[in-house]
């Protein structure tokens, strides 16, 4: 057992008494930080509306594209979601994932496995979604294009058009890709950008509000920062946890 680590994931609900009661490893989760997850893509600007160059995507309609459900660019859904767009027809969707398991996929895929709960969805989420560790990602479909970590990810993005995969916000950011605008749980479509520090925080002071009392001592297993309400909050956030022995001594 480490003296002190840290991760994007709190630990399960077993791991948590198993370490504190079975083991007598008191310790405590202390969330330092709160990051976001974006979807990005490479649609050539002069495929889409000439006056936002957004494109809007809901969770339903990402479900199906990212298991390979949706194929193309010109699907009905899509073009629905974007009246603007004016791709090639029938013009491919390639598909970028992690190669292995990573926070970023975990969250993105639990975010993407709520619109199973859509009733007005048609796509469930049916690869599974793991906690991120190897061996634990989704069962991608074969046609998805696996890259190593996140750098592979986004180069992937930028050299090859017509692509979209899943990041942490900043670095796609920082590479400038184009962000897709998630609906929020309130109904807005929006980039993380536009969400700003104010809406990816909203997301965790609503999920601490409702979920447990400021107690780090106890089990964050079920702060869910995912799919917040807030007309400007981010649908896909997480905190970054220290997790740290109460007592530092071996002996």
């Amino acid at each position: 057992m480490n003296h002190f680590g840290s991760g994007d994931i709190p630990f399960s609900e077993a791991e948590h008494t198993e370490l504190k009661t079975t083991n007598s490893k008191d310790f405590i989760q202390v969330p330092f930080m709160i990051g976001a997850i974006s979807f990005f893509h490479s649609v050539p600007a002069d495929d889409l509306n000439a006056t936002t160059r957004k494109l809007n995507l809901d969770r339903c309609t990402l479900s199906a594209i990212f298991q390979r459900k949706i194929k193309t660019w010109d699907h009905a859904a899509i073009k629905a979601l974007n009246p603007g767009l004016t791709v090639p027809a029938n013009q491919a969707i390639n598909v970028v994932r992690r190669k292995l398991g990573s926070s970023s996929t975990s969250l993105s895929s639990k975010y993407l496995n709520g619109a199973t709960a859509d009733a007005t969805c048609s796509y469930n989420w049916d690869i599974g979604t793991g906690k991120g560790g190897p061996g634990e990602s989704p069962t991608w479909a074969a046609d998805t294009i696996e890259q190593e970590g996140s750098g592979g990810v986004s180069k992937y993005i930028a050299d090859n058009k017509y692509s979209i995969g899943y990041i942490d916000s900043g670095h796609g950011h920082s590479k400038n890709l184009a962000e897709i605008a998630l609906k929020n749980a309130d109904g807005n479509y929006l980039t993380s950008k536009e969400a700003g520090a104010a809406g990816i925080g909203a997301a965790g002071a609503n999920a601490v509000s409702t979920a447990l009392a400021n107690d780090m001592s106890l089990s964050w297993h079920a702060v869910d920062l995912m799919n917040q309400a807030g007309a400007n909050t981010w649908p896909i956030c997480t905190f970054s946890y220290l997790y740290i022995r109460k007592n530092l001594d071996d002996t």
